[in-house]
Order: C-alpha cells, then sequence, then structure tokens
C-alpha cells in the first residue's frame, strides 16, 4: 500500500504535462492513458511471470476438496465477510469520488489546474506517514476503531472546506487532514479480508481464500466504477460543459456536492458498516481454536 501511494503521485503528477505535451485536447488524454495502461498491462504480467509461491499450504489427507458451489455458500454464512464486502464497495466509491472530484475542484473552484498535483500531495503524504503508525495501532484498537476513528477525521477534514471554498490553503489543509483520517482506511482495507477468512473456516470449516480474496477484488471494482461514474453523473445533472469559460451555479454546486458532501456520506456509511464489524473482539479466540484443530 506504500508503493501504491508512491504511484497515484507519480501519475497524478504526470497526467496533465503528458496530456499538454501530447496536444492538450481528446486525443492528449487518449495517448497519456495508452501509456499508463501499456506499463501497467507489463507490470501486471511481470508480477504475475515473477511471483512464487514459497509458503505450501498443509492438506491432511483426510481432507476433501471443495467444490466451488459449497465454497460460495459458505459466504452467507460469513457476516463478517459480508460487512467487509460492502465496506470495499463504499470505500472505493469514495475513493473514486475524491479522485475524480479533485481535478475538476481545482479546475472550476480554485480555477488553476494545475493544482491537482499539489492536492493530490497534500492527501498522500499523510497516507503514506500514516502507514508508519498503523501496526501499533492496529494491535491496541483494532481496525474496527481505527476506521471508525479515520472516517471522523475524515469527515471534519471534508468540513474544513467549507470555512472558504475558494482558498487554496484551506483545501490544502483540508487535504492534508484528509490524509491522515484515510490512512487506517486505506492500510486496513487489504487487511480485514485474511480475518474474515479465519472466522468462515472457524464458523463453516471450510477455508475459501481464493472466493473471499476475490469478492474484495470485484467489491473494489464495483466501487471505483460507480464512483467515478458518478462524478460524471452529477455534474451532467448540474448542467456542467466543459466547453464554457464560466460554468453555471448549478454546476459549480455540483461539484460541492462531489467534492464535499457526497464524499461525508460515504464516510458515515462507513462508520455504520463498522459499527456492526465485531470480529476484533473475538479474533484471538478464533485463532486460538483453528490452531487446536489443525494440531488434532
Amino acid at each position: 500500500m506504500f508503493f501504491a501511494q508512491i504511484g497515484v503521485l507519480i501519475v497524478t503528477n504526470l497526467t496533465l504535462p503528458l496530456v499538454d505535451q501530447f496536444g492538450g485536447e481528446q486525443s492528449g488524454w487518449v495517448i497519456t492513458y495508452s501509456i499508463f495502461a501499456t506499463i501497467a498491462a507489463l507490470l501486471f504480467l511481470t508480477t504475475f511471470k515473477t511471483t512464487k509461491e514459497r509458503v505450501k499450504p498443509i492438506v491432511k489427507k483426510h481432507n476433501k476438496k471443495v467444490k466451488l458451489k459449497d465454497s460460495l455458500k459458505t459466504l452467507s454464512k460469513n457476516k463478517y465477510w459480508v460487512i467487509v464486502f460492502l465496506y470495499f464497495i463504499v470505500f472505493s466509491i469514495g475513493d473514486g469520488l475524491r479522485q475524480g472530484s479533485t481535478v475538476y475542484y481545482a479546475d472550476n473552484i480554485l480555477n488553476s489546474p494545475g493544482l491537482v498535483g499539489i492536492l493530490t500531495i497534500a492527501f498522500t503524504v499523510p497516507v503514506i506517514l500514516g502507514f508508519f503508525l498503523l501496526k501499533p495501532f492496529f494491535k491496541k484498537y483494532g481496525k474496527r476503531n481505527a476506521i471508525i476513528l479515520g472516517s471522523v477525521i475524515s469527515i471534519i477534514g471534508c468540513l474544513v472546506v467549507l470555512i472558504k471554498p475558494e482558498s487554496t490553503g484551506v483545501i490544502i489543509i483540508s487535504q492534508i487532514i484528509r490524509g491522515v483520517g484515510s490512512a487506517p482506511l486505506i492500510g486496513a482495507l487489504w487487511a480485514l479480508l485474511p480475518d474474515t477468512i479465519e472466522f468462515g473456516e472457524w464458523k463453516t470449516g471450510i477455508r475459501n481464500e481464493g472466493v473471499l480474496y476475490s469478492g474484495g477484488s470485484m467489491g473494489q471494482k464495483i466501487g471505483i466504477g460507480v464512483g467515478t461514474a458518478s462524478v460524471g453523473w452529477i455534474l451532467a445533472i448540474g448542467g456542467y460543459n466543459g466547453q464554457l469559460s464560466m460554468q453555471p451555479n448549478s454546476a459549480i454546486t455540483s461539484i460541492y456536492v462531489v467534492f464535499v458532501f457526497l464524499p461525508i456520506l460515504i464516510y458515515v456509511f462507513q462508520i455504520i458498516l463498522m459499527y456492526f464489524y465485531k470480529l476484533d473482539k473475538f479474533y484471538s479466540k478464533i485463532a486460538n481454536d483453528l490452531e487446536i484443530r489443525r494440531n488434532t
């Protein structure tokens, strides 16, 4: 996750300069993202080709191969996985909103599209630094409580925008606060799934890492797609027109909606989901019980 944020910084700060380099029009965006897509595809392929399994799973003679339909049935019995799956969707919708709306806010409210890189840095650097504090915090307070606290801090960050919406300094401070709040949200995202895998095995006797992890990945893709598309949908409802030098008031309002108010709603949903996530409280018992089972 640390290096993922480094990737975010690189892409965010290279995008507009590359678009301008290739003409600044639609073709510039197409060429730029074609370059990014090609690099991404090569990196995915490299990862696939060079990653080797080091740890072999323990297979007992009496274990039977679990059929896919039986594995899928266990999902409905794993309530904490369902909560985490929904969390993936909700979190990713918020992530898509944040990334998509920052460009429009910088261009139309701050009147400086070049600020996108600075705003992204202001958000991402606190996230990266926060990662170094997460392990002891998770250990002492649990991932659930860390996510709730991070969501509350992020809400405060969004509300700071309302102090002076057209002030670059205020928006940078807002981004920093949201970055601090997002560190446990991003850091815990993929760390929640292993706990639900253990709970599923403890409850049903079936361990299905592949299905549970793919479900998390699917939730992420759904959320990013919906979140990013929502930016366009809401701006269209507000009458936003990229060809206009000055946007109507309804379009400006729609930018505030996707940059400030919808993210607040997303954070509230995250808090509600985590309120019902009680796994941290008895996870140690689950781990001990599973260890006893495996050794008998």
